[in-house]
């Protein structure tokens, strides 16, 4: 299959072959083949995914599609739940995480009648954006060509983002340890000390060499989340214990916003969770009524709402950013979850900073180097790895505040990503297609409630967070 869709985007390539790139020109990775497309064409079609290379099955996708959710965001959730209360919380974590599946759907029910019509089984998330607006009303087939732009800086800043988390997660978990045993550094000091390991690490192209690690990051998870719920019930007391002297609504609702960010940081990318449908073998076991997307997401959304919930009985307004800064720290089994915990971050880094690295390299640096020998290419590519690494770490020095950064991102990148595109995506697309919005536009008005939530989130988490990073500036 990628044979194929090879010649045919050398063929729609061959036009341009001679031209040189414009700077900053984007090169799109989809694959079109308009000419000759069977009414039939079934872009879901098993036999075009069965031989692919790095196909996988129903099980492996579930697998990543926990992988890609259950991170540092879930250790976050008590700290968020001090801005709306437990019932609240419990209710809005459910629901939030629920118009992020519900948004899943969309692109992919999008992408289908796109790769249909483009006679191809994948279409990238930046790309469906652009053909969305490019047969859209005359305003939006003028913007159709910055789109791909605007989705690629979404994505771009959040993962960028996410590995500056990482950075801070790392440093805290590792500077309370050490503070027990008289090995007292600022946290900045461990963020500096651990940046020449992340380096080094980010050398390795292949990702291949940390699957293993990755696997077994996976079982470390699930058993530091074992030892978390102990100290929540096994330690000192049940959380249950306080449960009473916790609000159900935290009132006024300006921080609200807060809560939403962090909420909609329990999805990761939208664009990851996509790209994971389109490496499956059966892509329609993906977004069956039970399929592997729906199971996937109801056990992120329930592990999201739990942990959250019991972790803000358990401590109240003294939850912290990470979960784990809570529990006992002169205890040795707390310690040992907590360097497990920072070591799955750590080897998940490369993992993380993939993506914005192939991002920019594929689609706006490399384009530029044809002149280059090979040698020449490899070079430049370990120092932009490096500069990535550099500008995350420096990001996480200026602001070394995990819960604020996690608001921010979850605010600013996934309400857009996650919500608001989505959203503009499937109106247009159902214009384009003639299929109509439903009984009374129904559906219509349901997708401009969805763009005017996101947006709220948007602006608002944005704004919140921002005014909370300067004053946790200044007081630095």
């Amino acid at each position: 299959m990628d044979n194929n869709n090879h010649h045919v985007s050398n063929m729609g390539e061959s036009t341009t072959s001679m031209e040189k790139p414009k700077l900053f020109k984007r090169v799109s990775s989809s694959v079109q083949n308009f000419k000759n497309v069977p009414d039939n064409f079934d872009p879901f079609d098993p036999k075009l995914r069965i031989d692919a290379p790095g196909s996988i099955t129903a099980y492996e996708a579930f697998a990543h599609l926990l992988k890609g959710s259950l991170g540092t965001g879930i250790l976050a959730m008590a700290h968020g739940f001090t801005f709306v209360g437990t019932a609240l919380g419990f209710i809005g974590t459910l629901l939030i995480i629920s118009i992020l599946g519900h948004s899943v759907h969309l692109i992919l029910q999008c992408q289908y009648f796109q790769c249909k019509r483009w006679g191809t089984p994948y279409i990238e998330y930046p790309d469906c954006m652009e053909d969305a607006f490019k047969h859209g009303p005359p305003m939006c087939r003028k913007l159709a060509p910055a789109m791909p732009y605007v989705v690629d800086f979404f994505m771009l800043v959040y993962q960028l983002g996410t590995c500056s988390c990482y950075f801070i997660f790392i440093a805290y978990n590792i500077a309370q340890v050490a503070d027990m045993y008289g090995f007292h550094l600022d946290k900045r000091v461990w963020m500096c000390l651990i940046l020449l390991p992340i380096m080094l690490m980010n050398l390795i192209r292949d990702l291949h060499y940390l699957a293993p690690v990755s696997s077994a990051g996976n079982f470390i998870f699930f058993l530091a989340m074992i030892v978390i719920y102990y100290y929540f019930f096994g330690y000192d007391g049940s959380a249950f214990d306080h449960a009473g002297e916790r609000p159900l609504v935290v009132w006024p609702p300006t921080r609200w916003p807060l809560f939403i960010g962090t909420s909609c940081f329990a999805l990761e990318s939208i664009a990851i969770v996509v790209k994971i449908e389109h490496h499956m073998k059966e892509p329609k076991q993906f977004r069956k009524p039970l399929g592997v997307f729906n199971i996937g997401i109801f056990v992120t959304a329930m592990l999201f709402a739990t942990t959250g919930m019991i972790g803000y009985m358990k401590y109240g307004d003294d939850a912290q950013s990470s979960i784990t800064l809570n529990i006992a720290s002169d205890q040795k089994l707390a310690q040992v979850v907590k360097v497990l915990y920072a070591l799955v971050v750590f080897f998940s880094y490369p993992l993380q900073n993939f993506v914005p690295l192939e991002l920019l390299w594929v689609n706006y640096i490399k384009q530029h180097m044809t002149q280059y020998s090979e040698k020449k290419k490899m070079i430049v590519e370990y120092v932009f790895r490096e500069i990535i690494v550099i500008i995350t770490w420096a990001f996480a020095m200026v602001i070394p505040h995990l819960d604020l950064l996690i608001s921010l991102f979850g605010a600013f990148c996934l309400a857009s990503l996650g919500i608001i595109f989505p959203a503009i995506i499937h109106i247009l697309v159902l214009r384009q297609e003639r299929i109509g919005y439903g009984f009374l536009n129904w559906v219509l008005y349901k997708d401009l409630l969805l763009m005017g939530f996101g947006l709220f989130t948007m602006v608002s988490g944005t704004i919140i967070s921002m005014m909370d990073i300067f004053a946790a500036i200044e007081s630095d």
